[in-house]
């Protein structure tokens, strides 16, 4: 029987209790506990496509020297990548499995049983683990294997995770609280109004139920109160009556003091029945004075007892009020009943709201006389609304922040993976432009890159309605430049503003200057000038504005950097270290391209192979060191006599080779007769000795007539050499003379 009750509850309050509350922990479940999850789950992702980028570019610069077996560049590769935070560790492993280089920020017990898992996360769950293969010419050279660290990753989970605890622990509260206070507004009357009738039951005649509210409640409430109007009837019965008697009186002096108690004991009735009503009562005349007001009334309005009676509505109104409170009379004069709500401000200065329902009142003759009105304070349920739709907005701003945030995460990805596919510094600048637009509405900003002399920045992208007047500006006139950190002027009335800004001549809103910053080095600057309003919901928006800048900015530095040491780096591969000129790779990719083209025009191509005579026996007598002073002397001088279009390349050793694309074997052999002689004046400085002359020995060959492969011609110039240092040395042999 008792599981049977609590099945079925009796009061309305508990019912409604049971139906909302489920939905209100559901609800709170899903934002506390499933939002989390989600937001892990994109984070990781997240994680996971920069573990790929940053493999797949890394993997990519060691290509060339680990195939080449360049440790000091895999290392410099190595230091480059170590500059981002967030690697923990790097193993590089040859094609047999040996380890190359490696480097280990966080170091992990588990690190080398990991270098099998790909795109795993480790076991203590602080490192996300990430291995590519390294390829060259299609051809796998080895492995790259390394970890991030998710310490900032988690942070951030965790940050959100306790943030929409918080909401949804809020709502909760919110819900119950709400579920409660609604429970108490629907049974409340229906008590009030359950107890009058209790007690009228009981005898006492001179109760009224309450109406505070025009719902069910409200109609029901005024039905069982319809009996005042039954009793006013009677009393208007009761005074045609009395006149009728008093009349009847007049001739009977002894019935006078009869009829003066009846009058008194009814208007007794009247005002005990009025002053005890729960709600406010008056009677106004047609211009607005009250002629009638009971005790709730005199404390809405906050005056003494008695006080309200003879005094004006505008007395306790606007003046915009009164001409609305006047345009309801204009409507009841009409007939018309109405409802309204009325700002009443009492003499202290404090305000109340008042719901009023007025009912006409006219005369015998039709004429309007004034209104009946009942007054319900509402100002405590105003307040309790506004603070409820102040919590929602708040509540669907933080949200619409949490929205935003990921929509900037999503197109800071975009942006990475768009800095990867740029090919030179111009592309970085045109996306920089693009995205800053999607990252920053509103706002305008340029992109300044240090020149090659470091003492000006120049403006390389702009974005925004008003683009930056000045292309150049010193370092000293950013106060980001000068202190080498960033600077935020969020209040440019007592902010410290840069110089570079005061000189734009324009009103300075809130800006962030930030040096972009790349292996220890300052490689430009990011200017930002909000143009909107910086704190739209508080300091909280403006920390993820200006981390929305700094990461904007590190960015661009990674990407600016990455492109300058990946074109370092393929230089390196493409020049001989020591003279400066192209080494033999260069060479043979050269020799594939000219001969295509010479064989599709139809038009000639020269080689000049040279050696230095007596190379071997100079480097035994003064030394290896004086030899290399010889190779760089050679290399600087063959750089300055040839065409443009020529290529000059050490083939190996004291050996080298001129290309002359377009040139006849004619004038191949006439270029290689003027550099044996203006070799000859040519001598290297080594320490305070100078060495020499320099001699040289060169065979000539062209395309057609000595091959029709580059091969064949080199080879032919390869042995005319051969001829030239048998035959005395200092002198020119062309192939098949």
């Amino acid at each position: 029987m008792n599981l049977l009750n609590l099945l079925r509850p009796r009061r309305i309050g508990i019912k409604l209790f049971l139906v909302f509350t489920p939905l209100i922990l559901v609800l709170s479940f899903i934002i506390a506990i499933v939002g989390p999850n989600q937001n892990k789950r994109q984070a990781l992702a997240a994680v996971a496509d920069k573990s790929v980028s940053i493999s797949g570019m890394i993997a990519y610069s060691l290509g060339p020297a680990l195939y080449f077996e360049d440790v000091p560049t895999v290392q410099e590769v190595i230091l480059s990548a170590e500059q981002n935070k967030d690697l923990a560790y790097i193993v590089v492993l040859d094609a047999s499995g040996k380890e190359v280089a490696s480097f280990q920020r966080d170091r992990a017990p588990e690190l080398y049983p990991l270098l099998l898992k790909n795109g795993r996360i480790s076991s203590d769950g602080r490192l996300y683990h990430q291995a590519v293969p390294i390829a060259y010419k299609d051809k796998e050279i080895g492995r790259l294997y390394l970890g991030l660290s998710l310490a900032g990753v988690l942070q951030q989970i965790e940050a959100i995770r306790n943030r929409l605890f918080a909401v949804g622990s809020a709502i909760l509260v919110l819900g119950i609280a709400a579920v409660l206070f609604m429970s108490f507004l629907i049974t409340g009357p229906l008590w009030r109004v359950s107890e009058t009738a209790k007690k009228i039951t009981q005898g006492d005649m001179s109760l009224r139920a309450q109406v505070r509210t025009f719902d069910e409640v409200g109609h029901l409430a005024m039905a069982f109160n319809s009996m005042v109007d039954a009793l006013k009837e009677a009393q208007e019965t009761l005074e045609h009556r009395v006149e009728d008697r008093t009349r009847e009186l007049r001739n009977e002096v002894d019935g006078r003091k009869q009829v003066e108690e009846a009058l008194r004991e009814s208007e007794e009735k009247f005002r005990s029945m009025m002053e005890n009503l729960g709600e406010g009562v008056v009677v106004v005349s047609a211009e607005e004075d009250f002629l009638f007001a009971n005790k709730t009334v005199e404390l809405l309005f906050g005056v003494p007892p008695g006080s309200l009676v003879g005094r004006n509505v505008r007395d306790f109104t606007s003046a915009e009020s009164f001409v609305f409170v006047r345009t309801q009379t204009e409507r009841r004069q009409r007939g018309e009943r109405s409802s309204y709500e009325l700002e009443i401000v009492r003499p202290d200065g404090t305000l109340r709201t008042a719901f009023l329902t007025s009912i006409p009142r006219f005369g015998p003759k039709g004429d309007f006389l004034g209104s009946l009105t009942v007054f319900m304070d509402i100002t405590d349920r105003k307040k309790a609304e506004l603070e409820l739709r102040e919590v929602n907005e708040k509540l669907t701003g933080t949200v619409g922040d949490l929205e935003q945030r990921n929509v900037e995460i999503g197109w800071l990805s975009e942006l990475y993976d768009a800095f990867q596919a740029c090919r030179d510094e111009k592309e970085i600048y045109d996306t920089t432009s693009r995205f800053a637009g999607k990252l920053f509405p509103g706002d305008e900003g340029t992109l300044y890159i240090f020149k090659e002399s470091r003492n000006l920045v120049d403006a390389a992208a702009s974005w925004g309605e008003r683009r930056m007047e000045r292309d150049l500006i010193v370092p000293e006139d950013c106060w980001a430049l000068r202190r080498g950190k960033l600077h935020l002027a969020d209040e440019p009335g007592s902010s410290l503003i840069c110089p570079h800004v005061i000189a734009e001549g324009e009103p300075v809103h809130p800006y962030v200057c930030i040096p972009l910053m790349a292996r220890g080095t300052t490689i430009g600057l990011l200017h930002i000038a909000f143009r909107g309003q910086l704190k739209l919901h508080g300091a909280y928006v403006e920390r993820l504005k200006v981390g929305l800048s700094q990461s904007f900015s590190e960015r661009i530095a990674l990407a600016l950097d990455n492109l300058r040491l990946r074109e370092t780096l393929r230089q390196q591969s493409l020049h001989d270290p020591l003279t400066g000129l192209f080494n033999r790779r260069y060479m043979e990719t050269t020799l594939d391209r000219e001969m295509a083209r010479s064989k599709r025009n139809g038009a000639s191509l020269g080689v000049i192979m040279m050696d230095i005579d007596k190379f071997k026996d100079f480097n035994d007598t003064f030394g290896h060191e004086a030899g290399d002073a010889m190779l760089k002397a050679l290399g600087s001088f063959l750089q300055s006599p040839v065409r443009k279009e020529d290529i000059v390349c050490r083939y190996g050793g004291e050996e080298f080779i001129i290309i002359l694309p377009g040139a006849s074997l004619k004038v191949s052999a006439a270029r290689a007769r003027k550099l044996c002689e203006e070799i000859k004046p040519l001598t290297a400085e080594y320490g305070s000795n100078r060495l020499g002359p320099i001699s040289l020995s060169l065979g000539v060959a062209a395309f057609p007539d000595h091959g029709s492969t580059w091969t064949e011609v080199v080879q032919a110039a390869d042995l005319a050499l051969l001829r030239a240092k048998k035959e005395g040395r200092a002198r020119v042999i062309i192939a098949g003379d």
